[in-house]
């Protein structure tokens, strides 16, 4: 079979994964949105998601991770002052 045969099958602009034996078109998922972060940021949710693997023994969806990361962050006394910081790093590059 070759990628000629699943032209007929599959819609531009939809996401498939494979099962096994099929490609099955994913369904879209209203709650996950695309949010643009810096190479250093999802080089570090990379880092987090590798560094819970080991401990957990499984590989979380980087939204997940980004996600935890994120909520918690939010959390803290100090987030506006590490949001101007990191701000005032990228822009002063």
């Amino acid at each position: 079979m070759n990628s000629d045969d699943f032209k007929d099958e599959l819609k531009e602009g939809k996401l498939y994964k494979f099962d096994g034996v099929n490609l099955v078109e994913l369904e879209k998922d209203d709650s996950v949105i695309k949010l643009p972060i810096t190479k250093e940021a999802d080089q570090a949710v990379k880092k987090v998601r590798n560094d819970v693997a080991k401990v957990l023994n499984i590989r979380s969806e980087l939204s997940i991770v980004a996600s935890a990361l994120l909520i918690e962050g939010a959390k803290s006394d100090k987030v506006v002052e590490i949001v101007r910081s990191y701000g005032a790093k990228i822009y002063q590059s």
